[in-house]
């Protein structure tokens, strides 16, 4: 219904598939119509297309609404070799035809206004309905390859908008290869990504010698966050269970881990207290790995455990090597 194409192309299919499969889409009330009719039938070569006019929504307005849940069903039967049930005729399988970019007539449009929508689609305000409307701005624009770096800027700045970083990228890559500005679009997002090699690269190729030598200190100032090392001790309490006085209606449960070298980590389990006195059973458990800064005291304090608290949780704090009751020290 709708969708059903792959969006990263890292798992697009090598070939189509001809497995029988049912396309069902709200037509040119679709914002994304085209576009997922076009990826989908690059997957599926046995495509039986059913249409409806409610847009990228599953079918719901009479009498068409009804109709398309009978052809979906009675199309499945076919396949099966079951006769087809009363009251809809069964239609034939539609060829499903490739969807051509619209072809160009007259000069190309002026890019302008739509690369400046795309740059508003960025802001905090913008809805996801001004990003499909956008989408579908590019689409039309696919005819003119005068204006390609353009369009495949503000398309990147669409996926970025709507965090699809992989299509984001491919597009402002591309956009990059062939216009200066599409180049900056795109060691921008490197940047946000932290995915400062590229950024570096990207940074050397466009001579934007202030930006590499940003990139220079965020990467020295990564590398030395990474030698914090704050460890604490903490007592250990081996007794099975017990009471936190300070977290009422919480129990207390430490215990160790023997990892692959032999060193052993510690644990400990917060547990919410049932009206029997043990463990509650009917809660789910939060698995959390602490700061550089704490070790599994920190969570004895009401506001640090608040948040479990509020939500019911079960909280499991892991230690790192050397810190809290763990063994070990910095690796």
């Amino acid at each position: 219904f709708n969708a059903g194409n792959i969006d990263d192309p890292r798992y697009e299919p090598l070939e189509a598939s001809a497995h029988p499969t049912i396309y069902v889409t709200g037509g040119a009330a679709d914002p994304f119509y085209e576009f997922t009719l076009g990826k989908v039938r690059q997957q599926y070569s046995n495509l039986f297309l059913v249409k409806h006019d409610d847009g990228h929504a599953f079918p719901s307005t009479a009498p068409r609404a009804a109709g398309v849940y009978q052809e979906v069903v009675n199309e499945v039967r076919r396949w099966c070799n079951l006769t087809p049930l009363p009251g809809v005729a069964t239609p034939k399988p539609k060829k499903v035809v490739a969807l051509e970019p619209p072809k160009p007539v007259g000069p190309p449009p002026d890019p302008g206004p739509i690369l400046e929508e795309a740059w508003a689609v960025l802001s905090p305000t913008s809805t996801k309905s001004s990003a499909d409307a956008m989408l579908q701005k590019t689409w039309e624009l696919l005819g003119h390859d005068s204006i390609r770096a353009k369009l495949l800027l503000a398309r990147g700045l669409i996926f970025w908008r709507l965090s699809k970083y992989e299509l984001a990228l491919q597009s402002l890559s591309e956009a990059g290869a062939i216009s200066q500005e599409g180049g900056l679009a795109y060691l921008a997002l490197l940047v946000c990504l932290s995915n400062w090699p590229c950024a570096s690269r990207e940074a050397g190729r466009l001579a934007e010698r202030d930006v590499d030598l940003l990139i220079s200190e965020y990467m020295q100032a990564s590398d030395q966050m990474q030698d914090i090392f704050m460890a604490r001790g903490a007592k250990f309490a081996p007794d099975p269970i017990s009471d936190i006085e300070d977290l009422p209606g919480i129990l207390q449960m430490d215990t160790r881990i023997k990892v692959d070298d032999g060193v052993q980590l510690g644990m400990r389990f917060l547990l919410h207290r049932s009206s029997s006195g043990k463990p509650a059973t009917d809660r789910p458990l939060i698995l959390y790995f602490h700061a550089e800064d704490e070790n599994v005291d920190t969570f004895l304090q009401e506001e640090t455990f608040k948040p479990a608290m509020f939500a019911r949780a079960h909280l499991l704090v892991v230690e790192f090597r050397g810190y809290g009751f763990s063994e070990g020290g910095k690796i």
